[in-house]
């Protein structure tokens, strides 16, 4: 009498094998011989097939190194776009309190530099916007909308400047019309005032002064305040 092979032992012979990092079914053809067909699909480290393969929807676009984004990075993406441009230089609006002026309210300050200064007449540093001159000029603006009341500008030199035979020349402007100008040794500091009403453009130029031996130089605004009238 021939034996027939159980079910049992057709199973083991077709069974499943796990590899690391790829699932490999071996699916069995027919008890007469049909032949085997191999399908291997991602896992995820567990035995169960259906949870391991990724649909296509849910599969997100590589960023540059080839990893797919976080849902961090694409919030902040989204959140950054939103925000648009800037809206431009700053314009002063008219206030009814004193305001002193830091470099972000200066319209044109090319080479000025907003830290800690200090000035021979100062015990101790203080938040200042400073120009290093080098022998040339420097320049800051200020654009202001239906201003009323006066600006009043504290000017001095660095404790630190290279030299210390410099005088600096400070001219202030209001629409291009020159309005107060004073000469700052390295151990003077001196105010600079001018009328706010109908001006839109008030600017604070500095060089050195012609009678000067040398030119390498800091100049520093320790103030630049607002007064409504």
């Amino acid at each position: 009498m021939r034996l027939r092979p159980s079910r049992i032992g057709t199973s083991v012979r077709c069974g499943a094998f796990v590899m690391i990092g790829l699932l490999t079914l071996s699916a069995c053809g027919a008890l007469g011989g049909g032949a085997a067909k191999t399908v291997t699909v991602t896992s995820s480290g567990s035995g169960d097939s259906s949870s391991s393969a990724t649909p296509t929807s849910a599969l997100a676009y590589p960023s540059v190194d080839g990893s797919a984004p976080s849902a961090s990075e694409t919030t902040e993406t989204s959140e950054s776009t939103d925000q648009g441009s800037p809206t431009g230089p700053p314009v002063i609006r008219n206030s009814t309190t004193p305001k002193s002026l830091t470099l972000a309210d200066i319209f044109e300050h090319e080479y000025w530099k907003e830290g800690l200064y200090q000035t021979p007449q100062s015990a101790n540093p203080a938040q200042a916007m400073g120009v290093e001159l080098n022998c040339g000029r420097a320049r800051m603006e200020v654009r202001l909308a239906q201003a009323t009341g006066k600006a009043s500008i504290k000017v001095a030199q660095a404790l630190d400047s290279d030299s210390s035979k410099v005088t600096l020349e400070f001219k202030l402007f209001a629409d291009q019309r020159l309005v107060d100008t004073k000469l700052v040794k390295f151990n003077q500091v001196n105010v600079l005032k001018a009328d706010l009403n109908g001006i839109s453009a008030l600017a604070l130029e500095v060089k050195r002064a012609d009678n000067s031996e040398e030119c390498d130089a800091t100049a520093v605004v320790t103030e630049f305040l607002l007064t409504p009238q």
